[in-house]
């Protein structure tokens, strides 16, 4: 009825084989995927911020050509169309740059074109703004903006 007190550990050899195997064979690799998930989502998230300010860094290179265009009244304002005869303009979102940005833009810089399209009586005006952030990787985000005369 009860074990003898002779019980022989001899008969119990292989069950921590058993669990070193099954260790190796499906916790390990599960373990691999779970790495990669979390290096692959990093990478992502990091991405992710670069491209909006990459973004942010075009819609303020397009805001700055827009008050380029259509400044307050001053006694010396050029013209629309000297402004986009211009070649294109790069601002750099660095520290004593003058568009100092703290933190925010900083590695990012937007390079800002315009164009002077006429037809018949309207005149308007294409600004193109590229934004470009460098990290990691690098990341560009384009901004169009149509602006129209009002003088018309």
């Amino acid at each position: 009825m009860y074990p003898s007190i002779g019980f022989s550990y001899s008969r119990q050899r292989g069950g921590m084989l058993l669990l070193a195997i099954f260790v190796l064979v499906v916790l390990v690799p599960l373990g691999g995927v779970m790495f990669y998930l979390a290096s692959t989502q990093q990478t992502t998230t990091s991405r992710e911020v670069l491209s909006t300010r990459a973004w942010f860094a075009a819609v303020s290179g397009s805001e700055w050509a827009m008050t380029q265009l259509f400044p307050l009244k001053t006694n010396e304002n050029p013209t629309p169309e000297q402004v986009c005869a211009a070649d294109p303009v790069v601002i750099s979102f660095s520290s004593g740059s003058g568009f100092d940005s703290g933190s925010g833009l900083l590695g990012c810089s937007a390079s800002v074109s315009c164009q002077t399209i006429t037809e018949g009586d309207a005149t308007q005006h294409y600004i193109e703004s590229r934004g470009t952030c460098s990290g990691e990787t690098t990341v560009t985000r384009i901004y169009e903006t149509w602006a129209r005369d009002l003088d018309e």
